[in-house]
Formats: C-alpha cells, sequence, structure tokens
C-alpha cells in the first residue's frame, strides 16, 4: 500500500512540475509585456533584455488588455503612465 501512496504523489508532483513549467514558458513568451529600465533605451523593444528607459516611450505603445507593464525595482520613474480606453471596444475587451 505505501508503494501505491508514493506512486500516486510522484506522478501528481511530476503533473504539477509540468503545469508550472508550462506556464512559466507562456508568461515569458507573453509579448504583451514591457519592461522599464534606468540602464534601458527608448529604441529598444521594451523587453526583458532589451527595455524602454521612461514612461514617455511606454506611453507611445498601444496597451491592450492583459497587458503587464515591469518596472525596475528600486528606481523613480518621472512623469505620469497614460492608459487611454479605446473607444471602439467593448466590455469584452
Amino acid at each position: 500500500m505505501a508503494e501505491k501512496s508514493l506512486s500516486y504523489y510522484s506522478s501528481n508532483i511530476l503533473l504539477i512540475c509540468v503545469l508550472l513549467l508550462l506556464t512559466t514558458s507562456s508568461c515569458a513568451q507573453n509579448s504583451s509585456g514591457y519592461y522599464i529600465s534606468q540602464s534601458g533605451n527608448d529604441k529598444n523593444e521594451g523587453t526583458l533584455s532589451k527595455p524602454f528607459k521612461t514612461i514617455e516611450r511606454l506611453n507611445r505603445e498601444k496597451l491592450q488588455p492583459g497587458s503587464i507593464v515591469y518596472l525596475e525595482g528600486g528606481t523613480t520613474f518621472p512623469g505620469p503612465l497614460i492608459v487611454e480606453a479605446d473607444e471602439n471596444g467593448t466590455k469584452a475587451q
């Protein structure tokens, strides 16, 4: 009976690890994430490896529902973050 319990828990742990890996991978590939860093450059793409430098640059992007903005911790970014609602959108968007 102890072997069944160990096998049962092992398969569940493996399933959880696979699900976490898939979730983490899909989040990393999410194209709607924008990164801002003091060491960035506003000519960059706004990715983790090539972040924007200013919020002003981010404001030129059209954010979509679900877009995520990552600000470098421990730093201050001057200026407002402007999020505009699309007048042609629906409640579902």
